[in-house]
């Protein structure tokens, strides 16, 4: 329903993928100059050449298009900054086409032809061609037009970039940087959450809530008036009559019926010959999974068919099958895999249940479809009542609709005293709950599982300190655990120290009576170490300068203490395929990197301005922005 359109905007995917445009800016730059006169035709000029609202709005529609999938509309988009993104990278391609021209570069017609032949085939004909570009929308003149800008383009700043290569000395340093391996004794000293803590003063305690003031901010709280139409609920109160089922039940009855069914055993053959033997031997009682292994080499699993429908068959053996009497084989049938012999096993009679078999089956969808319909005439009569200035408790009893209220409720769905708050709608009703802004009405909304609702925001209460007479007995709590943790981080600062001194962990191990572990070899990235290891211990460990060298962290439970216990180095020359891919992509961002300042450049060169009121005027109109 509605729900499922709105889904894909918030998705990480969705939150990725523009996450990769904006960061596309720190390579391009957003314009130089934001300064025209006025609106006009023109939203960006490149050295004296003009990039139209035409051109930026087919070119902003073409990726649109691309994004279709993700039920993104185009407000959405430009909110998220693929309007500005999409400009930018025509802006880049203008500067490169002004230097490519001014540098005289020119594309001839057997280059273009050469460039058609590799997109699209040797063997293609003008024909072909014709077809392909008129379903992309694209004459042949605009077509070869764009192909000679795109070589231009691509032979200009390969002149610069091609061929680049990273230095052997760099990809040999990088790889074993990367590649090194590095190994640790573990052990955990434990944090006991009930050994006994000296009692705080009241001083300690004041300090502590001081220190930590986010540990005890009640969040931000919001009081709701909403309108819920819940279609399960609305569905329990509908009695559909019994004429008005059997006519439904007329209607569903294709639906309804269970076709014939009949098992299966098929056995594939070489030939004719091959065929009439096999049919022979079952006919005279030989078993038909062991002639089929011995005539077709066929197993039980390829023998067996399984139960089937007639429409689940190929046609050319739908007939065969559904022609043969139980437990009796065909002649040959030629199917699409060749000769088959086929036998039926058992068969399952059509069968058309009665009205009363399926009456409350048909009882329950009659009344949700009566339901759907009541309640989606209620969201009209609401949102129509809305539209008039009514308030929502007004437009609610006026339509004989309960208006429910909640005092209080966080983003997580607790009250004031942190529990959960009961018979809320389902999501996304928080989202918008705190989307909507303090004293206004929500929009008309679909929940996850189809109902419908409307909010009010009667208030908002900001987030605050919980007064300290509130929260004493947490502050207490925490302050013993702060003071657990620290006698415990003590602890393995002094077992580091010792380690530091020549001392071995599997000797401290013994001594205290813990688990040595051994963490294997892993990467500085993570790769292979065991999963409760923090990250920063495993930069400890590879910061280390000898082994014997040792580091601490906190962990699950209790403090971590790592002490280094082998390095394995990376060699370069026992992976080419590894170093030759490596060496693939430093050399690429190498090249992309010398893209951004040769555009940075040409930008300074030719000069970029870009029509601010002109974008505002011809793509931001229908977004509310002035």
């Amino acid at each position: 329903m509605l729900q499922t359109l709105r889904n894909s905007v918030g998705s990480f995917v969705i939150k990725i993928l523009f996450g990769l445009l904006v960061l596309s800016f720190a390579v391009w730059g957003i314009g130089d100059t934001f300064f025209f006169g006025g609106a006009s035709n023109t939203v960006a000029e490149v050295g004296g050449r003009e990039i139209s609202v035409r051109e930026l709005d087919g070119a902003f529609r073409n990726e649109m298009q691309r994004l279709r999938r993700y039920n993104i509309d185009e407000e959405q988009a430009r909110q998220l900054g693929l309007l500005d993104q999409v400009l930018e990278r025509m802006i880049s391609s203008t500067v490169y086409d002004e230097a490519a021209r001014r540098m005289g570069l020119v594309v001839s017609e057997p280059m273009i032809q050469q460039r058609i032949r590799s997109q699209f085939g040797q063997d293609i004909t003008a024909a072909q061609l014709q077809n392909i570009l008129h379903s992309n929308g694209l004459t042949e003149k605009q077509f070869v037009a764009q192909l000679r800008t795109e070589i231009k383009r691509n032979d200009y700043l390969g002149a610069l970039t091609d061929g680049t290569q990273a230095p052997q000395i760099l990809i040999d340093r990088l790889y074993s940087w990367r590649g090194e391996k590095r190994s640790a004794s573990t052990i955990t000293v434990p944090v006991d959450p009930a050994s006994p803590v000296a009692e705080p003063t009241a001083e300690q305690i004041e300090a502590f809530y001081k220190a930590h003031p986010a540990d005890y901010t009640a969040p931000e709280y919001r009081a709701l008036t909403y309108v819920f139409l819940d279609i399960n609920a609305a569905a329990k109160t509908v009695k559909v009559p019994d004429e008005k089922l059997r006519e439904i039940y007329q209607q569903r009855l294709p639906q309804l019926a269970v076709p014939e069914k009949r098992t299966v055993l098929q056995m594939l053959v070489p030939d004719r010959a091959t065929a009439e033997k096999a049919i022979d031997r079952v006919r005279k009682g030989e078993d038909f999974l062991a002639v089929a292994k011995e005539v077709a080499g066929q197993d039980e699993s390829g023998t067996r068919l399984g139960t089937v429908t007639k429409a689940e068959l190929p046609a050319e053996v739908a007939g065969a099958v559904f022609g043969l009497a139980q437990d009796a084989v065909s002649d040959p049938v030629e199917g699409p895999f060749g000769l088959q012999i086929i036998k039926v096993t058992s068969i399952q009679p059509a069968k058309t249940p009665s009205f009363e078999e399926v009456h409350g089956e048909l009882a329950q969808d009659a009344a949700r479809e009566q339901a759907l319909d009541d309640v989606l005439a209620l969201t009209t009569r609401i949102e129509e009542a809305l539209g008039t200035g009514a308030k929502l408790d007004d437009a609610a009893r006026e339509l004989g609709l309960e208006a429910r209220k909640i005092a209080a409720v966080d983003s997580e769905g607790q009250d004031a005293g942190e529990k959960p708050v009961a018979g809320m709608p389902a999501a996304p009703f928080l989202k918008v709950a705190f989307e909507t802004a303090e004293g206004q009405d929500s929009l008309l909304t679909e929940t996850d599982d189809n109902g419908f609702f409307v909010l009010h925001v009667d208030s908002v209460r900001q987030p605050a300190v919980k007064p300290l007479d509130t929260v004493r007995g947490d502050v207490v709590d925490d302050w013993k655990s702060d003071q657990r943790w620290q006698a415990a981080r003590e602890k393995s600062s002094k077992i580091v120290e010792r380690l530091n001194n020549g001392a071995k962990l599997a000797d401290i191990a013994k001594e205290m009576n813990l688990y040595l572990g051994d963490s294997g070899a892993f990467t500085r990235e993570g790769e292979g170490a065991p999963a409760n290891m923090p990250s920063s211990l495993i930069a400890d460990i590879f910061a280390a300068p000898a082994i014997g060298r040792a580091a601490l962290a906190d962990g699950v439970g209790g403090v971590n203490v790592a002490q280094l216990a082998a390095v394995t180095p990376a060699e370069p020359g026992g992976d080419k395929q590894a170093v030759d891919s490596l060496k693939k992509s430093v050399g690429f961002g190498i090249a992309n990197d010398i893209a951004g300042q040769l555009v940075e450049a040409l930008r300074d060169r030719y000069g970029v301005t870009v029509n601010k009121p002109a974008i505002r005027a011809n793509f931001y109109r229908d977004a509310g922005e002035s």
